[in-house]
């Protein structure tokens, strides 16, 4: 995975390149966060600076046993983090008293798609873990970079207005 996502070898030399990043990224068109909400988590002294100043995460103990409240704080977490983008991500049911750790990511950003998609859909099959459904399906044309490894496939979507800025989505070849 390290290969193909182009990473480097050295631990110290990954942690400096999300920090690079990190520090471009907290502007009006692309923001990230980060969170960890945890039931007695022992950190080691030293990774706690590392994870709050170079990579920007936040940790903050919960009761896992008091759902509403964590939901409500990951909520409200989450709605800040997007700027109200995205304002439920977890309900009560989901988490479990067995909960130890709740990791959270959000990204924003406000780009357009190189390559954009059509502006309609069109009905096709979706499927899902519980049986198909039929959904509206977003369709684009153009020259994209596409690969095939062991075990998965990758396809690389280009933002316009950010020629340094991708999604890159990687999927399973089998599920």
């Amino acid at each position: 995975m390290q290969r193909i996502l182009g990473l480097p070898a050295n631990p110290e030399q990954l942690r400096l390149n999300l920090q690079n990043l990190l520090n471009r990224t907290n502007s009006d068109d692309l923001r990230m966060a980060s969170k960890i909400y945890h039931s007695q988590l022992s950190l080691h002294p030293d990774f706690l600076p590392v994870l709050q100043k170079s990579l920007g995460v936040d940790v903050e103990p919960a009761n896992f046993t008091h759902k509403q409240e964590v939901a409500d704080s990951v909520n409200q977490w989450a709605a800040r983090s997007t700027k109200g983008l995205i304002n439920e991500i977890i309900s009560p049911i989901d988490i479990r008293d067995s909960e130890h750790v709740i990791l959270l990511n959000a990204i924003v950003l406000d780009a357009k798609w190189k390559e954009p998609f059509w502006p309609f859909t069109i009905e096709k099959v979706f499927h899902f873990t519980n049986g198909d459904h039929i959904v509206g399906m977003m369709f684009m044309d153009g020259y994209f970079s596409y690969g095939e490894f062991d075990g998965l496939k990758a396809l690389e979507l280009p933002y316009e207005d950010h020629t340094d800025l991708s999604m890159v989505l990687i999927l399973p070849t089998t599920v």
